[in-house]
């Protein structure tokens, strides 16, 4: 028994729930859809979640304002009504024709915390101004299983997992807050948790890219969750990598020197990351330029 929770805002969820529906038929297993919808403001996707509550296996839920991942996790959880969750962000799509099944014969064994990976689509070449995303994602977060497996706790993408509801509970119920960039609150409380971590080579397509001019301000707005984060003593910082490079610029009494630079460089930086073949090391050097001004 697995109940399927999406939630989205101002995404569409339709291919999603259209191909969880057809595998859904061919397992005969009990399970439901459940679609929070945080404060969408686009008429389409209420129209769109409208229609979709129609199907039988789907429920909707709706807040009035957006309230932010971890909430609308913990909302979606507390809807369900079966002890295995699988959460699956809107603008994701299954590699495989048995994903759902793969993750049922999961449920079977005693990993409370299951990671399939994310993928992204090496037959597509996105339009300019999502190519830093996609160059992104498929760098840092498309990882094989066993790189995953060998560092669990660090290697987490939260767009698609199956969690024991208890366990996602308990965890999460503390932690939740509506800042971006909360997926580094979730990892740690994983970790800090003891709980058992598994990763399985059970894949989605993540084919909701973030154009530039919305991508680069959200980056920066997890560059201040994770600031509060470490303040806060809720992340071990010497476990994230900008922070140590913050410290170590720091260290050596480099920062006010390397945000000279920086700006210095600022224009070709930004060239760089908006044309059709950014540099993840540009990219680098614009988050860590970024956090230390923080500290400023």
């Amino acid at each position: 028994m697995l109940s399927i929770l999406i939630p989205t805002y101002n995404d569409s969820c339709s291919t999603l729930v259209n191909s969880l529906d057809v595998q859904a038929k061919a397992i005969k297993e009990p399970l439901e859809i459940i679609i929070l919808d945080d404060g969408s403001t686009n008429s389409n996707i209420t129209l769109e979640l409208e229609i979709l509550e129609k199907r039988p296996l789907v429920t909707i839920i709706r807040h009035a304002k957006n309230k932010g991942r971890l909430k609308s996790r913990l909302a979606l959880a507390n809807a369900a009504k079966f002890d295995w969750l699988l959460f699956l962000d809107a603008d994701v799509l299954p590699c495989a024709s048995n994903f759902l099944k793969q993750y049922f014969l999961e449920t079977e064994l005693s990993h409370p915390f299951v990671f399939g990976g994310v993928s992204y689509k090496d037959d597509v070449s996105p339009a300019k101004e999502f190519r830093l995303h996609w160059l992104y994602g498929k760098t840092r977060e498309q990882r094989d299983v066993t790189v995953r497996q060998n560092n669990p706790y660090s290697t987490i993408v939260s767009a698609n997992m199956c969690v024991q509801k208890s366990s996602f509970i308990q965890i999460t119920s503390t932690n939740a807050t509506s800042n971006y960039g909360t997926d580094i609150i979730f990892l740690e409380a994983i970790k800090q948790s003891g709980k058992n971590v598994k990763h399985i080579h059970n894949p989605v397509y993540h084919l909701g890219l973030e154009p530039i001019h919305r991508y680069l301000p959200k980056q920066i707005e997890a560059l201040t969750t994770l600031k509060q984060q470490v303040e806060a003593g809720n992340l071990a910082a010497k476990e994230r990598p900008l922070h140590k490079a913050y410290l170590s610029l720091n260290q050596f009494y480099m920062t006010a020197i390397f945000q000279n630079l920086y700006s210095l460089f600022s224009k070709y930086i930004m060239a760089n990351l908006n044309s059709a073949s950014p540099s993840i090391r540009c990219f680098d050097l614009f988050k860590l330029y970024h956090y230390s001004k923080l500290y400023n």
